[in-house]
């Protein structure tokens, strides 16, 4: 059985992937991705922290 805290970090961690392609993809078209791989970072460190409200909220800033 999963508990609430590990459900949380799995969906950050699917976030943060979709997000890891996504900016694959824009880099293969040649877009600017230095703003999305700073905020991606930002998400990471903050899972590592287990802050799971600002890892969540990077992880989404950087998807848009």
């Amino acid at each position: 059985m999963i508990d609430p805290e590990e459900m949380k970090f799995l969906k950050i961690m699917e976030i943060i992937k979709r997000a890891q392609n996504l900016i694959i993809k824009v880099r293969r078209e040649g877009g600017d991705t230095r703003k999305a791989v700073e905020l991606l970072s930002e998400a990471t460190y903050a899972l590592k922290l287990r802050d799971y409200d600002s890892a969540l909220a990077y992880a989404k800033q950087c998807t848009l």
